[in-house]
């Protein structure tokens, strides 16, 4: 039985698009039927407009600046980049999920929601959805990316597919270079080939399942994902040790945990990070919680994600 109260980082920051399945629609609906282009910078002083340096990527329709970029980069429409995650979705049966951007569209992002889940075999109730997720950026901070997730029902929890023992998670990443457009294409075909090994992810859930996990463990594990240089008494700062003390009480009291496994070890971070670590919105940033939220716990760069990340090195090591 899932939590209805815990929404989950894709719910809160995006759009529902209730399994539509025309693209144009899905464009429309989703805010992304807009083009970019490269222009050279401008600035205004002393009521004058001078050239400054580099380029900004400017959107079509509004002509609002969305980021600062060099000579090399070379924009990646959203067309073209979410039309790649829409084939692959198509081929394997998903269904349109949910949409959203950030920064007037400087980050743009759109989920598939795959036919088949994953349950544990010693735990038939706990259940994992899986997403496909393509993102496009047009500010010059970081790359266009196929990638996938999983969405604990239990919990809504989100953590991105691992598909091999090293806790790696499958993720395509395109460069806004005058490659891009073919690098896109190869990305595309890979990711479709790699979908059809979203079941590793099944057998990877189980095995960390499979692990017993003590509370003696659990704690160790939670000074190792956030260590920390002792004050001059030789305790451990508080901010720290609080942060210690909740995915350890998650451990055996989150949504779905028995606190007996690395699968309940994992999920203690998971939702930790989703739901109960604080996050910081920047006044006048034009951004909600949400959007930060959903930044910092499933886009690559994210304070959140890295932890995400941490914690399953740690526990597939």
């Amino acid at each position: 039985m899932s939590n209805s109260t815990l929404l989950s980082l894709t719910d809160r920051a995006g759009t529902d698009l209730g399994g539509q399945t025309s693209f144009s629609k899905i464009m429309k609906v989703a805010g992304f039927d807009f083009e970019t282009v490269k222009v050279p910078a401008f600035f205004k002083r002393d009521g004058k407009t001078h050239k400054g340096a580099g380029f900004q990527v400017v959107r079509t329709d509004t002509d609002v600046p969305l980021g600062h970029v060099g000579n090399d980069y070379k924009t990646l429409q959203n067309e073209d980049v979410f039309g790649a995650v829409h084939r692959v979705g198509k081929d394997h049966g998903a269904e349109a999920s949910q949409a959203g951007f950030i920064d007037d569209g400087a980050t743009c992002w759109l989920t598939y929601k795959l036919p088949d889940s994953i349950k544990l075999k010693k735990r038939a109730k706990d259940v994992t959805d899986i997403y496909l997720l393509g993102l496009n950026n047009h500010s010059g901070l970081f790359n266009a990316m196929l990638s996938s997730f999983g969405t604990r029902v239990f919990c809504n929890n989100q953590l991105p597919l691992i598909t091999s023992k090293s806790g790696k998670a499958f993720c395509y990443k395109i460069r806004h270079t005058t490659s891009g457009a073919d690098r896109l294409k190869l990305a595309e075909q890979a990711f479709k080939r790699a979908v059809k090994d979203a079941k590793e992810y099944g057998r990877l859930a189980n095995h960390l399942d499979d692990q017993n996990f003590s509370q003696k463990q659990m704690e160790g594990f939670a000074a190792a994902l956030f260590p920390a240089t002792p004050n001059k008494k030789g305790d451990t700062p508080t901010r720290t040790q609080n942060m210690r003390d909740e995915i350890v009480e998650l451990f055996s009291t989150g949504f779905g945990n028995i606190g007996k496994t690395k699968w309940d070890a994992l999920n203690a971070v998971t939702e930790y990070v989703d739901h109960h670590r604080a996050t910081r919105v920047v006044e006048n940033s034009g951004r909600s919680k949400a959007q930060n939220q959903f930044q910092s716990g499933l886009l690559p760069n994210g304070s959140g994600s890295k932890i995400k990340e941490r914690a399953i090195q740690l526990l597939m090591a």
